[in-house]
């Protein structure tokens, strides 16, 4: 069975040292007895990480998205100005 570890499970641009103390700080906390319950362990470790890393990776998108849409919206400045009006039914100042 391979043993998970930092190496072998966190990609180059993440803390491969806070991975170790994520996998000793629940093996710390559940005292896995036997390679059955260690597997465990390091499953639910590659879980929290990988589920972390995802959250990670989703707000990077809807930033990036948001950035996008805000430039593509800036080279129209008059449209900001008449869409309070028309929400309220006021004439559009020109």
């Amino acid at each position: 069975m391979q043993h998970l570890n930092a190496k072998n499970t966190t990609l180059y641009c993440e803390d491969g040292a806070e991975f170790d103390r994520l996998l000793e700080s629940l093996r710390a906390e559940h005292s896995p007895v036997g390679s059955t319950e260690d597997f465990l362990v390091q499953q639910m470790t590659a879980s929290f990480w990988k589920a972390r890393r995802l959250g990670r990776a989703e707000i990077g998108m809807i930033d990036y998205q948001t950035d996008v849409a805000e430039r593509s919206f800036i080279p129209c400045p008059d449209v900001l100005k008449r869409l309070p009006a028309r929400r309220t039914g006021q004439r559009a100042p020109k």
